[in-house]
């Protein structure tokens, strides 16, 4: 039983630094992210997440940077993909159309 309890402790202690590393990387990318990409939606970047969750944003139009300072503009479009628990905002990106 000994074993056992130690094996679970050590598969729970793994998992809860899993949990924080991708917390970490999402924070961390989402610092860098607001840096590369000016919308031409004037709110707040987690306001804007918090509106297309609830299906008020679907798409806009996006600058993004390059490190040599280059703009580029593209259309990103949203869905949503609802998990038991969770939910994940995927952003496509696609060239403007003219």
């Amino acid at each position: 039983m000994e074993e056992k309890y130690a094996r679970l402790k050590n598969f729970n202690d793994k998992l809860v630094k899993m949990y924080q590393e991708v917390r970490d990387s999402r924070d961390r990318l989402t610092k860098e992210i607001t840096k590369f990409i000016e919308t031409s939606i004037n709110t707040p970047f987690k306001k804007l997440i918090q509106q297309i969750d609830v299906g008020l944003v679907r798409s806009f139009v996006i600058k993004l940077k390059s490190s040599d300072g280059k703009e580029t503009e593209r259309k990103m479009e949203f869905s949503i993909v609802e998990l038991m628990d969770s939910k994940i905002i995927l952003g496509i990106l696609s060239n403007l159309e003219k």
